[in-house]
């Protein structure tokens, strides 16, 4: 479910709208954080909503606590004041290199820095070619695997979904690649040309691929 928050949370920031993710929730949002906050409730914890951590306190070398930011958001850049509170188990859910947003880098040695660092733009993106189709190519409830495309030479998973947008009514046919960030071009630097070039010859690749393996799809699509 962090997982599930996370996806979205980031793909909101990028500015965009739940139709333009590839997926919906049943019942919306609601449906998915209210049980988890009733959950975490009957456990005895508290959420605190609009609440950003200002630090994780560090007391040699041992996290003792986290330090909030409490009181109204005047403006953008409004330092506002903290509280602190004590726990003995602190669990930071961030992405590791994004660490040094909730505690400082000053509380590790430098290698750990530059580790982290590294980190940064190491990531398995999930790659996806989107098509319509006017009926479904197979059982929508069926995702169907393959352990090596023969073009890129990753692991590729097809599914479908009703679409979205004015074309409502057709059926979403999703061919995805993961690989990891040493098998495909690196998206963190797509504002180099080159990179692009070679993004684009791995959507075609996975693009020949799905009318190599799925019946219909190449007179689907045209």
């Amino acid at each position: 479910m962090g997982e599930m928050i996370n996806f979205y949370r980031e793909h909101f920031q990028r500015g965009l709208r739940p139709n333009q993710i590839g997926g919906t929730l049943r019942g919306g949002f609601a449906a998915l954080t209210r049980p988890l906050g009733e959950y975490i409730e009957s456990k005895g914890g508290e959420i605190r909503l609009n609440t950003p951590v200002n630090d994780i306190v560090i007391d040699r070398g041992v996290a003792k606590g986290i330090e909030l930011e409490v009181g109204e958001q005047l403006f953008p850049d409004h330092l506002r004041p903290t509280e602190v509170i004590e726990a003995p188990v602190i669990v930071c859910t961030l992405p590791v290199w994004d660490l040094f947003r909730v505690v400082s880098e000053e509380e590790f040695p430098v290698w750990y820095r530059d580790w982290i660092r590294g980190l940064a733009k190491k990531v398995c993106d999930v790659w996806t070619v989107g098509c319509a189709a006017d009926e479904p190519l197979w059982d929508v409830t069926v995702f169907k695997g393959h352990p090596c495309l023969p073009r890129t030479g990753t692991y590729g998973i097809f599914f479908q979904h009703p679409s979205y947008g004015d074309k409502a009514g057709q059926t979403q046919v999703n061919l995805c690649i993961q690989g990891g960030y040493a098998d495909l071009p690196d998206l963190a630097e797509s504002h180099w040309a080159k990179t692009r070039r070679a993004v684009r010859r791995v959507l075609d690749g996975l693009m020949e691929d799905g009318k190599d393996l799925i019946p219909g799809l190449e007179s689907a699509v045209g």
